[in-house]
Parts: structure tokens; C-alpha cells; sequence
């Protein structure tokens, strides 16, 4: 997996009020071409963590699964958070 710039990995995001959730403004970002989120998710998901996936689906389990310096959050089979795990307190 290629890693990720520095610029974005160590990049602190202090929580900003909005109501303009993540979700819509990652989907406007991805509808205009500004990002290739396909590319993105398939640099991230792993043969490692689709295996993680499948045994956090088996047992409707949560999981924190590590690799390439990033930390993935997984709830029964589904990767909900993903962070670098230096940012992690």
C-alpha cells in the first residue's frame, strides 16, 4: 500500500460546528471529480483487512485492526473509522 502524504497524516482537525456533515461533502467531492474515493478505498482495504472484516462479521464483534500506520475501526464486518495511528490519544 503506497503511504499516505505526510501533510494528511499528521494534520490535527480540531471539531468544527457545521451543518454540512462529512458525508454530503466527501459525496460533492466524489461527484465532481475532485477525489477518486474508489481509489482511495481500494488503496485502503488489504487482503489483512478484509480478512479483519470477515471475522468482525462472523462474530457481530468490534475490532480495532492495524496496518501501514493506520488504525481501522471495524463494527460486525464494517470499517467505521480509520485513522493514523499516531493521532490516536
Amino acid at each position: 500500500m503506497q503511504t499516505l502524504p505526510k501533510r494528511i497524516r499528521k494534520r490535527k482537525h480540531p471539531p468544527v460546528p457545521s451543518v454540512l456533515t462529512d458525508h454530503a461533502l466527501l459525496r460533492f467531492l466524489e461527484r465532481t471529480g475532485v477525489i477518486n474515493v474508489r481509489q482511495f478505498r481500494n488503496m485502503l482495504l488489504t487482503k489483512g483487512l478484509k480478512a479483519a472484516c470477515k471475522e468482525s462479521a462472523e462474530q457481530k464483534s468490534t475490532l480495532r485492526y492495524l496496518e501501514n500506520g493506520l488504525s481501522f475501526t471495524i463494527v460486525e464486518g464494517r470499517v467505521v473509522t480509520v485513522v493514523p495511528i499516531d493521532m490516536l490519544r
